[in-house]
């Protein structure tokens, strides 16, 4: 069956704490997580090995579904939030008894049987043992952080089955049956069912004109992306989680941090809690990769190719993300080619479970004392400070798949918008967008990395080619290496001269460009040394294809015309901004229109 999942309004877990542990006995369940928590040191180096740590898991999940009541809680946490925001829409107060046998019974439905790969016992484990490596249990505050590590994990899944349910689409008749005044046979009615036609898939997938499509061409958009090809998250002073800081010609823009969804409202969140986030967020930290660059272009030109208004979503489906990258189906025994193999689809999957957890924040200016004093801020104080923009980059918001019977939901279909970061600079006409090489996403993020970073790299320079005609940009060697995220061997030159100049060769007979040639470099002599350092500086001129500067040449890229700016968005939040902050200008991460970047 398929089901649409839909983020759950305003519901928040941590509000209806109290009353869910008035209702559900947790202290036998404290303990058992105490127990294991303070007995760590007995049985963390057991984990290394994966036969011993299979078998440790289940028997840790054994223990705490004896103990912990996860169902219980989940649905006491659910039930109060149903009753308070739905009541409205039936003539009759809910009932929070039957709401809550009838959720216990659909988690039973969705957990059966209880396989590795869906028992929630089996994640509370895992959540267990990420808290017990990063040693923040000591005997003394066990049972506290055994409390904190319990409620933050029901709170994801208590969220994560509200968004199941789909609350808000839900007719009378599902909706009577959720707030428990219609009793179920069958706990799979209290979920919604997909009846819409089939999509037509080729409205969905943006089109690609010569081999290029249209992507975001804002400067901050392109430091995320080589952050995250590059993988540059890691350890920043005063910052919590992995962070990437954005850069563009030595001034910071601002950065991008591996931050699950969950923790946008940090400050009202336990200590505990962020800190359990912040492991398995670093946990995380080592898997961004080309692949992630790849989606996140893709869910570029998607966007771009359906919105027409900066507040508007677009939908994707996983199979349409493998057709961009130039995946084939499987070939099928008759000659045909159908489906994608389960774990291409779970790459892909992974990938936007990173740009969902990408929070970025973009520093826009300076923010003086004197203005705050202007502006009433600060009770007459002097607080200088900067002014930042902070989202998501992409915002995933409905979710359509098959949820099996083991529990596993596979998504197919997925809907998504820009976060500010993005949406706010792409209002009007402007330079916003940027051609990019199909080809870039063709291109294998392992075996063919260097040809596909590059691709990217002078796509993005080329979104100013205006002039250019047929006689190419220089680059030194040097930077073209750093592009590439590949750093010249010192005791086999040749071999990375040899690797630059068959990629380049490969990206002109792909048609990524047109062409290139040296400008200034002549061959050693045999047996010649030294000459590394004369190569790194040598010019290598390149030559971008005719549709690239045809079209720069004619008019701007085609975004959509976003008429109704951010409303009640960013533009709205600091209607004084008329000035532009250098760096942005630098850039051009600000188009000519947007209340931001105004001039004076």
């Amino acid at each position: 069956m398929e089901y649409k999942r839909a983020p759950a309004a305003q519901f928040s877990p941590t509000a209806w704490h109290e009353r869910a542990l008035a209702t559900v006995a947790v202290d036998g369940g404290i303990d058992a997580i105490a127990s294991l928590l303070v007995g760590a040191a007995t049985w963390l180096s057991d984990l290394a090995d994966d036969g011993r740590r299979a078998r440790l898991l289940r028997s840790h999940a054994i223990t705490l579904r004896e103990h912990v009541p996860l169902y219980d809680l989940a649905a006491a946490l659910i039930a109060p939030w149903l009753a308070e925001t739905y009541k409205p829409r039936i003539d009759r107060a809910p009932s929070q008894g039957p709401m809550r046998a009838n959720l216990i019974a659909l988690l039973v439905h969705l957990h059966r049987p209880a396989a590795a790969a869906t028992d929630p016992w089996l994640g509370l484990v895992e959540t267990l043992w990420s808290a017990a490596r990063a040693g923040m249990a000591t005997s003394g505050t066990a049972h506290r952080l055994a409390a904190q590590l319990l409620l933050a994990y029901t709170d994801d899944f208590a969220r994560d089955l509200a968004e199941t349910l789909a609350v808000d689409d839900a007719d009378i008749e599902r909706l009577n049956l959720l707030l428990g005044r219609d009793a179920t046979g069958d706990p799979a009615t209290l979920l919604p069912v997909l009846t819409s036609p089939p999509l037509d898939r080729s409205r969905l997938l943006p089109p690609v004109i010569g081999d290029h499509l249209t992507v975001m061409g804002l400067g901050h958009y392109q430091a995320v992306r080589e952050a995250l090809s590059h993988n540059t998250f890691g350890e920043v002073a005063g910052q919590q989680w992995p962070t990437a800081e954005l850069g563009r010609r030595g001034a910071l823009l601002g950065r991008a941090q591996l931050r699950p969804p969950g923790a946008d409202a940090q400050q009202l969140l336990s200590t505990e809690q962020v800190a359990l986030w912040s492991t398995k967020m670093w946990q995380q930290r080592g898997e961004p990769s080309d692949l992630d660059a790849d989606i996140l272009d893709a869910l570029s030109a998607i966007w771009i190719h359906q919105a027409t208004g900066v507040q508007d979503s677009a939908r994707a489906t996983v199979d349409g993300l493998l057709e961009l990258r130039g995946i084939l189906p499987k070939l099928q025994k008759d000659g045909r080619r159908t489906g994608f193999q389960h774990r291409q689809r779970q790459d892909v999957l992974k990938a936007l479970s990173h740009i969902r957890n990408l929070w970025i924040d973009i520093v826009e200016r300076e923010h003086d004392g004197d203005q705050a004093m202007a502006e009433g801020e600060g009770g007459g104080r002097r607080r200088p400070g900067r002014l930042m923009i902070q989202s998501r980059a992409f915002v995933i918001t409905d979710r359509v798949g098959i949820v099996y019977d083991s529990g596993e939901f596979d998504i197919n279909l997925f809907q998504f918008r820009p976060g500010e970061v993005f949406a706010a600079f792409l209002l009007g006409a402007g330079n916003q967008a940027a051609l990019l090489s199909a080809q870039a996403l063709r291109y294998d993020p392992y075996r063919q990395i260097i040809e596909k970073r590059l691709a990217r790299f002078l796509s993005w320079q080329w979104r100013s080619a205006r002039g250019l005609h047929g006689r190419g940009q220089g680059y030194s060697v040097e930077e073209l290496l750093k592009a590439a995220g590949k750093e010249p061997d010192t005791r086999r030159p040749t071999e990375t001269r040899d690797r630059l100049e068959r990629a380049l060769d490969t990206l002109g007979d792909d048609g990524v460009i047109a062409g290139w040639h040296y400008r200034d470099w002549q061959e050693p002599n045999t047996g010649q040394r030294g000459w590394l350092a004369l190569w790194l500086g040598a010019t290598m001129v390149v030559v971008p294809p005719a549709v690239v500067t045809t079209q720069y040449e004619q008019t701007s890229l085609p975004v959509p015309q976003l008429a109704g700016a951010v409303g009640g968005g960013i533009d709205s939040a600091v209607p004084e901004q008329k000035t532009l902050p250098q760096t942005a200008t630098e850039i051009g991460a600000c188009s000519n229109t947007s209340a931001l970047c105004a001039g004076n």
